[in-house]
Parts: C-alpha cells; structure tokens; sequence
C-alpha cells in the first residue's frame, strides 16, 4: 500500500488494516492523527507534563 492510500483510509478502515496486518507503518499514520488530541485530553486530568505524556503513552 502507497503513503499517500495509507492517508487516505478513513480511521475505522486503518484501524482494521493495523489489526489485519499488525504493520507499524500503519500504526504510526494513527499515531500522527489522534496524539495531540490525545495528549490534549490526558493533560485535562493529569497533574502535569510528565504525567501526561505518561498517560498518552500508556492509550497507545
């Protein structure tokens, strides 16, 4: 699959393609997607940077 199909897949469909074929270039396009939002939600109930790094790390 191309970058640039890879991209293109709507998140349910990446989501099922990374459980398919446990690829972690597929992972890491729904990394870049959802990490800031991500951060940006365990920093809301976090007591801090770290922890919310932490959090964020432990969702992934």
């Amino acid at each position: 699959m191309t970058k640039d199909a890879i991209h293109s897949l709507s998140d349910e469909a990446l989501v099922e393609a990374i459980v398919k074929t446990n690829d972690t270039l597929l992972f890491e396009v729904l990394y870049d997607r959802f990490a800031t939002m991500v951060y940006n939600k365990c920093y809301g109930f976090a007591n801090g940077v770290d922890e919310a790094k932490d959090l964020t790390q432990d969702v992934f």
